[in-house]
């Protein structure tokens, strides 16, 4: 979230931007929050912002899960299960044990209008 915030102060355009902080694994829950947020002829990116991430000792790259090109409201809420669910996955204990990460991992969803890309680069 950090970092959509820098690009934003910096005048870089970003889709519009939803988060979800500690949006939990309750179904009903997550679709009582995201009512009259989410458009049905809309698409969606839905990825994580976990608090691990991109720390100096740690990326995470990768490891949590994204879904692009969301569309319909029970397919929203569906992604933002998975986002939360893949911080309990086999490979990110791995890596946390690899790395000696035992911090709680917090876990927020970003929700943001899907682009259609031209190029993209990291």
């Amino acid at each position: 979230m950090d970092g959509l915030r820098w690009l934003a102060a910096q005048g870089y355009p970003i889709p519009p931007t939803r988060v979800l902080v500690h949006p939990g694994r309750d179904r009903e829950a997550i679709k009582a929050v995201l009512a009259g947020m989410v458009s049905e002829q809309r698409a969606y990116a839905i990825r994580s912002s976990a608090n691990v991430e991109d720390g100096g000792s740690t990326s995470y790259a990768g490891q949590f899960a994204s879904f692009l090109d969301v569309s319909g409201f029970d397919a929203v809420v569906d992604a933002v299960v998975g986002v939360v669910q893949s911080a309990d996955t086999s490979g990110i204990t791995s890596y946390r044990q690899h790395q000696g990460d035992d911090r709680p991992i917090d876990m927020a969803v970003i929700i943001q209008n899907m682009v259609r890309p031209v190029v993209s680069g990291v």
